[in-house]
């Protein structure tokens, strides 16, 4: 594809992300930011016709990020949650062992895995407790939502700055009347 034809594919369908194949084999991807880069940068100082003319000429290998980070489709979503963090890029290709290109998994898939795995879909309420790090905690809380005829959503749990001794454990409920719940 072309620049252009590859810039309105990519709009239609709100893609952010492309691999770049050479041969069936992943030679690059091009990403929204590396088409963008390309037209302000080329583009700055020249008129209309100048710009549209150079447009025209900028090649996808040209602006397309080479040999890419990749993850398998073994590879867990927090394992791909840290390396587009690590390497601060949006999107990676999930490429199978034989080199073949499966898929592209970007920063929007984990969000939406981040959401349902949190029970948001659910709605209801979220808590948060602070509690000792001591087996039966957790079922001391969900006790209390199931004797109120609550439902649990989802359960989470961090040691992400907690004082020694202690977890947070996130509860998202539902089903149980609002009148039942402390003010």
């Amino acid at each position: 594809l072309h620049r252009s034809q590859l810039v309105a594919v990519a709009k239609e369908h709100q893609i952010r992300m492309l691999p770049v194949l050479r041969r069936g084999k992943l030679v690059g991807v091009v990403s929204d930011t590396d088409l963008k880069r390309a037209s302000a940068s080329d583009a700055t100082m020249l008129d209309v016709h100048e710009m549209l003319y150079l447009i025209s000429k900028i090649k996808i290998k040209d602006i397309m990020t080479k040999d890419p980070l990749t993850v398998s489709p073994d590879c867990t979503v927090e394992e791909t949650a840290e390396l587009l963090l690590e390497h601060k890029i949006s999107g990676v290709p999930v490429v199978e062992q034989g080199g073949r290109v499966v898929g592209m998994i970007t920063r929007d898939d984990l969000f939406k895995v981040l959401i349902a795995l949190s029970g948001l879909g659910k709605h209801g309420i979220q808590f948060a407790f602070q509690v000792d790090d001591r087996a039966g905690t957790i079922k001391e809380l969900t006790d209390v939502i199931r004797n109120h005829n609550g439902k649990l959503a989802s359960i989470l749990s961090s040691y992400e700055g907690v004082p020694a001794g202690f977890r947070n454990v996130y509860l998202r409920i539902y089903d149980i009347p609002r009148e039942d719940l402390p003010a």
